[in-house]
């Protein structure tokens, strides 16, 4: 990394951003081995809201996590997908008697390992059901070669959800 970085190297990054996210918020929780935020205080009987992605310039969805938010994020490394597993890990640190939506922007990796863990939760006779949010401006008219992402939409639907 250059010089003009803060610190030397990327290793490790993600996690000490996403315990920054849980230091002031004593609802939150972290799974440091899964790159998972979870709200501790999230109660079973309402749905569990989760979502997620790679950490791009900083692991943005963990400050969307907390009460009549998020139940939940799973984060990637840095400008990666999080896996099946840690996308499991975070729908099983809120689990929910009236089931889990999960909303993730339109972006291959997350699809496919967001998509796999609702399977895999639907097939443990557990609810789970996957909105994409597939409208951004990034990309612009012409962004026919990956599809339209989601990011804006996502955080403006993610702030917006009747809770």
């Amino acid at each position: 990394m250059s010089s003009k970085h803060l610190f030397s190297s990327p290793d490790g990054l993600v996690v000490k951003s996403l315990r920054g996210f849980i230091t002031y918020n004593t609802s939150l929780s972290l799974i440091e081995s899964q790159k998972v935020v979870f709200d501790s205080t999230h109660s079973s009987s309402q749905v569990s809201i989760i979502s997620g992605g790679g950490a791009g310039h900083e692991p943005c969805w963990g400050g969307y996590v907390g009460r009549n938010l998020l139940a939940a994020i799973a984060s990637g490394e840095i400008f990666a997908s999080p896996n099946t597993n840690q996308v499991l890990a975070a729908i099983e640190s809120v689990p929910s008697d009236a089931g889990t939506i999960i909303c993730v922007g339109n972006y291959t990796g997350d699809c496919l390992h967001f998509g796999l863990a609702c399977e895999k939760t639907n097939a443990k006779g557990r609810k789970c059901g996957i909105i994409l949010a597939g409208d951004d401006v990034s990309v612009g008219k012409k962004g026919n070669l990956v599809g339209r992402r989601g990011l804006a939409t996502q955080m403006i639907s993610m702030c917006t959800m009747p809770v």
